[in-house]
């Protein structure tokens, strides 16, 4: 495999950038380097050859229409409550991203961002045993056509920056925007500060009042979404009256409503 090119200090919080032409994932790559990596490293591939989503599904990474990278979370502060939350932060910042391209989008559960109904970029945050590090991987659809979108076989209808606004972007460009946002809502995450991520995610929910089915490690709920804890959990209203509180799942909505708050 060859070797990265190191930037320090252009990573989150004063860490390095390590940007490889190709990986297999940039996940995989962080994870099996865990134990040398640094916090706020940001493992960057300009193509991305085996990309995964959630529950395995690949990512499609084509070289300077994709933004694929991880970030590695190594803070001493680290603790199940916080850590919850580093996917829906991630989901906020790209969210906050996409609106200064004049992009309206909305966020997810747990951790998606769509557009238009449609999904523009997803994120996968992993946890390595050995050294307790995080690693929190983004995808972010930037120049794909929407010829080459609707050709994807996946289990989601996707869009794109250059498909909402019919101009290409510099992949590099909207990572640096999206460093300023990601150090704003993964350090109110470390630091504990979840009501405030919770509003957040509250004025930005695509899932809001919508009849959902969560398909869970335990079983597939049916009930009617009621937002997200403070711990970024998943509320649901179940047709008996109780409520559910689900840490993980694969969520299928009946009904989207694009609000696209601004």
């Amino acid at each position: 495999m060859e070797s990265p090119q190191i930037e320090l200090g252009r990573g989150l919080w004063g860490g390095r950038r390590l940007t490889f032409e190709a990986l297999p994932s940039t996940n995989q790559w962080a994870m099996d380097q865990a134990t040398t990596c640094r916090h706020g490293d940001i493992i960057h591939a300009i193509r991305q050859t085996a990309g995964r989503g959630r529950f395995n599904r690949k990512w499609y990474s084509p070289s300077d229409r994709e933004l694929t990278f991880s970030i590695v979370v190594r803070d001493a502060q680290l603790n199940p409550q916080s850590t919850t939350l580093l996917g829906p932060a991630a989901a906020l910042a790209i969210r906050t991203m996409l609106q200064d391209h004049a992009i309206a989008a909305e966020v997810k559960w747990p951790n998606d961002v769509l557009s238009a109904g449609s999904k523009i970029a997803g994120i996968l945050a992993e946890r390595d045993l050995r050294t307790e590090t995080i690693v929190v991987g983004m995808g972010i659809n930037v120049n794909l056509q929407e010829d080459e979108l609707s050709g994807m076989s996946l289990p989601y209808v996707a869009t794109s920056m250059l498909a909402r606004t019919g101009q290409a972007q510099d992949p590099d460009a909207v990572l640096q925007n999206l460093l300023t946002h990601l150090d704003t809502t993964m350090s109110a995450a470390l630091s504990g500060n979840r009501a405030e991520l919770r509003q957040q995610w509250e004025r930005h929910d695509a899932l809001k009042g919508c009849h959902v089915r969560v398909a869970t490690p335990d079983g597939i709920f049916d009930g009617t979404y009621a937002g997200m804890t403070d711990a970024g959990a998943l509320r649901l209203k179940l047709p008996t009256g109780q409520e559910q509180i689900l840490f993980s799942g694969d969520v299928a909505a009946f009904q989207i409503r694009n609000r696209f708050n601004t």
